[in-house]
């Protein structure tokens, strides 16, 4: 997908028009070239082969204890749009490993044996038979859902990395946001012994990267000094949202000059939301992805109201739709981060 089908699927609350055919025409300003090498998916592998090494030395040290008879595991934690699922793509690509990915939300043990069957028969929750193996298990936080009865899918997984532990080294890879509440709730890090968080952009990685990129395409990239301290704390250090934000803010400025300002960072579609729907997005970031029917036990409501108050988010770019399962928008995470601190529907230590 190219960076003008992006901004038109993830864009928020309708403008004026003649403010979008004023942002239209500086975008089609922007050659391909300078579109393909600033899209947000190329600045975010660029950032996870900076940072790849310390993952890497992470997971070295874990699995040689594992190697040594020693109980260990690792989980690898990050915010949606951080690069988590490219950062276990590049640690795994040339190692022996059996990998699966808890895509979409799994409820329940026989969901869970299912999942596992597709990967290794033996692994099973109640039949153990199993030799050495690496498993590695993505998107963890679609183990549970935010309900009474949410948690037995992933407390079944919780015992088969304990029963299993001597002959699986169990990877496993959470969204933030998710991991802080359960660990919250039920101390999830304990059932670790290592745990990597992938570290927010810094200012001047960010810099480089863009710096670099002029020099290699031979464009001068212009920008105030307080530009890129300013974007990576609006954005909060996340590469996705940092890439979106400054996707939105750059232009032609000369043949070969691209200059970089600051947009304006408000998302009015929050300023949308009643009360029911703010809960709602609050879900969205706690649970990851969820259906209409799985959010109708989140927000305990009709599945008619839980489909209604998704079909708003995602008209107003909250939150994107895959197949009708509902994820919140990456690019915009920071702003719904801080809307929700603001209104008191989090309470993490985020």
């Amino acid at each position: 997908m190219n960076f003008l089908n992006l901004l038109q699927k993830i864009m928020g609350q309708p403008q004026p028009q003649e403010k979008l055919e004023e942002r239209e025409d500086i975008r089609k300003s922007l050659p391909q070239q300078v579109i393909r090498g600033m899209d947000i998916s190329e600045l975010k592998s660029i950032w996870v082969d900076m940072h790849i090494k310390d993952v890497i030395k992470a997971y070295d040290v874990a699995f040689n204890n594992w190697q040594s008879a020693r109980q260990s595991s690792l989980a690898l934690v990050a915010f949606k749009g951080q690069g988590k699922s490219l950062a276990l793509e590049r640690l795994i690509a040339d190692r022996d490993v059996l990998s699966v990915r808890c895509w979409p939300k799994i409820t329940s043990e026989q969901d869970l044996n299912q999942m596992f069957a597709q990967l290794y028969p033996e692994l099973k929750v109640d039949r153990l038979e199993v030799g050495r193996r690496i498993v590695v298990v993505d998107d963890c936080q679609n183990l549970f859902l935010r309900n009474v009865d949410g948690f037995t899918a992933l407390n079944s997984f919780l015992r088969l990395m304990s029963k299993t532990w001597d002959r699986i080294f169990w990877v496993t890879a959470w969204e933030r946001t998710s991991w802080l509440y359960l660990d919250q709730i039920m101390k999830l890090g304990k059932f670790f012994t290592s745990i990597v968080y992938l570290k927010p952009v810094e200012s001047k990685e960010m810099r480089d990267m863009l710096i670099s990129f002029g020099e290699d395409n031979a464009y001068d990239i212009q920008f105030a000094d307080e530009y890129f301290p300013q974007l990576i704390k609006e954005t909060r250090g996340l590469i996705t949202a940092a890439g979106y934000w400054l996707l939105e803010g750059a232009f032609l400025s000369g043949q070969n000059e691209i200059t970089l300002e600051l947009p304006d960072f408000q998302v009015e579609g929050l300023t949308k939301l009643n009360e029911r729907e703010i809960y709602a997005l609050a879900g969205l970031l706690q649970n990851d992805c969820l259906t209409a029917s799985q959010m109708a036990l989140v927000i305990n409501e009709s599945e008619i109201i839980s489909e209604q108050v998704l079909a708003k988010l995602n008209r107003l770019g909250l939150c994107l739709n895959q197949d009708r399962i509902y994820q919140l928008n990456a690019a915009l995470l920071p702003q719904m981060l801080n809307f929700l601190e603001q209104q008191r529907f989090l309470y993490l230590p985020i």
